[in-house]
C-alpha cells in the first residue's frame, strides 16, 4: 500500500492549527500525525507529532468512531475533537482551555 498524505486546518480564538496525516491508503487508525500549531496572529509555529484517538466497537480491538486527535506539547495534553472544539489539559489533569473552532478542509 502506498502512504497518503492529507491536511486540514483548525482555527479557533487563540490559535491555528494545521494536521497532517501521512498514513497508509485505508488505514483507520493512524499514530504519526503531524501537527503545527501556533498562537493566532503570531508567525511562530511549533510542530509535534500525535495520535488519531477512536473509541472502540464492542469487541474492545476494533477501531469504531473518530473521535479527533491528541498530542503532548509544552507540558499539556491538546485534544481536538472531531466537533472542532480544542481542549488543553496539564499535567495534573487540569482544564487550561476549551475553545470552539472551525474547520477548513
Amino acid at each position: 500500500m502506498s502512504s497518503v498524505v492529507t491536511a486540514e486546518t483548525l482555527t479557533t480564538d487563540n490559535f491555528i492549527f494545521k494536521i497532517e496525516r501521512d498514513c497508509e491508503e485505508g488505514e483507520v487508525t493512524c499514530d504519526t500525525i503531524k501537527f503545527t500549531y501556533s498562537p493566532a496572529g503570531f508567525e511562530k509555529k511549533q510542530t509535534v507529532i500525535g495520535k488519531a484517538v477512536h473509541t472502540m466497537c464492542a469487541d474492545g480491538i476494533t477501531p469504531c468512531a473518530f473521535q479527533g486527535y491528541e498530542f503532548l506539547a509544552d507540558g499539556a495534553k491538546y485534544f481536538i475533537r472531531n466537533s472542532g472544539v480544542v481542549e488543553v489539559i496539564d499535567d495534573e489533569g487540569n482544564q487550561l482551555m476549551v475553545e470552539q473552532g472551525e474547520w477548513q478542509r
